[in-house]
């Protein structure tokens, strides 16, 4: 089967590199995924093409382009896929277009959260529109369905939806466990995404304040790029922070980070079901964590985590001590690696979506000539 998976970019980010988790699936599993990135590369399109699949770049300038989708509509003529499956409104308003155009027989969304990586809402009405020439839009999360779907008023989209929960490779995780508690009294807590506002790294480090003043060897690690690194940078100086936090550029070892930690922190604003929280718990961390988006649903509280409300900078300091006074970091990072192989496999979410594509190819098969399998 042949599916075209389409971005704005590959730059480094969980959407991004879901996508490619997918790919890399795909193609272990006898299909021939690709990818089109509407606007540039990125970072993740080279490990895209080392792994042995294609990429094509539109090189969109900003602002609408209508001939960018008459682009991509040749270019799926010429491709012939299946299936299009684009991720998030904004690579789905010129994907669903040029599937359309090109007639291609099955077209998909992954909606990963509700609010954009630029920490905005997408504007909904522009995605129900598309609705009628979306063959199905899979949601990361219950949560993410719940509050995206009930935003669709008038609009018969039951039939349409259904959640797929995120996948990892779990073998680079498993292969560089992280060890918590090993080192107490010292604990290194740790964050690792796009330093924008929506992942609430100024709330974290005002919580941070409070516990370095109750724990001497508390340390914490914020790993990634952004707009707010520069104001997050002078906050630490602010703060008087700077020899217990370490600020530190995005990188595509993320094992290599997690298994140094104690800890895995989120204090995001709002999510959907964020990759690098699979990737803490199949490295075999705990997770302290604001409640938002499909957290709760992949980490039991008892069991794994702690859990605050969003922007409650006093609450979430309170859980960062609970969880450096907790017995047993070992045993709870031991039930997240458990956890995270048995549901959050890579192989398992690709096989579910094949699933899909398979029923949407069945369904449509009468009025689409099948070209691609």
């Amino acid at each position: 089967m042949r599916i075209v998976q389409v971005l704005n970019t590959l730059e480094i980010g969980g959407a991004e590199r879901m996508a490619l988790n997918l790919a890399v699936a795909l193609l272990d599993a006898g299909h021939e995924p690709s990818f089109y990135c509407i606007s540039g590369e990125g970072e993740l399109a080279s490990e895209a093409r080392q792994s042995g699949i294609a990429v094509k770049n539109f090189a969109k300038a900003p602002g609408l382009s209508f001939a960018t989708v008459v682009a991509m509509a040749r270019s799926l003529m010429r491709d012939r896929p299946d299936v299009v499956l684009s991720h998030n409104p904004g690579a789905h308003y010129y994907a669903v277009v040029a599937a359309f155009l090109a007639r291609v027989p099955v077209v998909v969304n992954t909606r990963h959260s509700p609010i954009s990586p630029r920490g905005s809402e997408y504007r909904e009405e522009y995605f129900k529109w598309l609705l009628p020439i979306t063959d199905q839009v899979v949601f990361v999360s219950e949560q993410a369905r719940k509050v995206i779907e009930g935003s669709w008023r008038n609009t018969r989209s039951r039939r349409k939806v259904r959640v797929i929960p995120n996948g990892i490779p779990l073998s680079k995780f498993r292969s560089h466990p992280a060890h918590p508690g090993s080192q107490y009294p010292t604990i290194t807590f740790g964050a690792v995404g796009r330093m924008a506002t929506v992942k609430g790294y100024d709330i974290l480090l005002q919580a941070f304040r409070s516990v370095a003043g109750k724990i001497p060897d508390a340390q914490l690690r914020i790993v990634g790029d952004g707009p707010q690194r520069e104001s997050l940078q002078r906050q630490c100086l602010e703060l008087a922070l700077s020899e217990k936090v370490s600020i530190e550029p995005a990188t595509t070892d993320v094992a290599s980070v997690l298994s140094e930690l104690d800890v895995f922190v989120v204090s995001s604003l709002s999510e959907g079901l964020p990759l690098v929280v699979l990737e803490a718990m199949a490295a075999g961390l705990p997770i302290v964590s604001t409640r938002v988006g499909g957290i709760p649903e992949a980490v039991p509280e008892k069991q794994v985590g702690w859990f605050c409300a969003p922007g409650d900078v006093d609450a979430l300091a309170d859980l960062l001590v609970k969880a450096y006074q907790s017995p047993d970091l070992e045993t709870r990072g031991r039930e997240a690696a458990r956890i995270a192989s048995e549901h959050y496999d890579s192989s398992k979410m690709a096989a579910r979506y094949l699933e899909l594509f398979v029923s949407l190819q069945g369904e449509k098969r009468p009025q689409s000539s099948n070209h691609g399998m």
